[in-house]
């Protein structure tokens, strides 16, 4: 068991104390805001818990450590955050009505005017006769494409 633990901490690039201040980011800024840092006192409490919280190398955050991984939670939180509001946002815009004439997903808006008439079927006497496709140029990709395109559309 202590060898799968050891596996799943080490492919988490952050350190349990990362993750323990992560997850407690909001109580742990207002305890921070109401009563100091006092990341020394912090520290003896940490490794005291039933699990102590442990720094990258496995051992009890000294004050330096416990204080620059908070500022490195503390950016992180906000820059999450920050791209949850954006992609919040983007969500709640409003699609820009399209206007009359223009294209879009592939249909056309028309401006209260009848629909545009269905073509007539060609006529039974006048059989029509298929086009041949143009023949692409060997070092023209966009003829080899139309040719193509011709070609299934028939």
């Amino acid at each position: 068991m202590a060898r799968v633990s050891a596996a799943a901490r080490g492919a988490d690039p952050h350190s349990a104390l990362f993750r323990w201040m992560e997850r407690r980011h909001d109580w742990l800024a207002a305890d921070i805001a109401e009563h100091g840092a006092r990341w020394a006192a912090r520290c003896r409490e940490w490794a005291l818990l039933p699990v102590p919280v442990l720094d990258g190398k496995g051992r009890v955050p000294s004050a330096g450590v416990a204080k620059e991984t908070w500022r490195r939670v503390v950016r992180h939180v906000e820059a999450r955050r920050k791209r949850a509001a954006a992609k919040e946002a983007e969500l709640r815009r409003p699609v820009p009505a399209a206007r009359p004439g223009e294209s879009v997903f592939g249909v056309r808006v028309l401006s209260g005017a009848a629909p545009p008439e269905s073509p007539r079927p060609a006529s039974p006497a006048a059989p029509t006769s298929p086009r041949p496709a143009p023949q692409p140029s060997a070092d023209d990709p966009l003829a080899r494409v139309r040719a193509l395109m011709a070609e299934r559309s028939k």
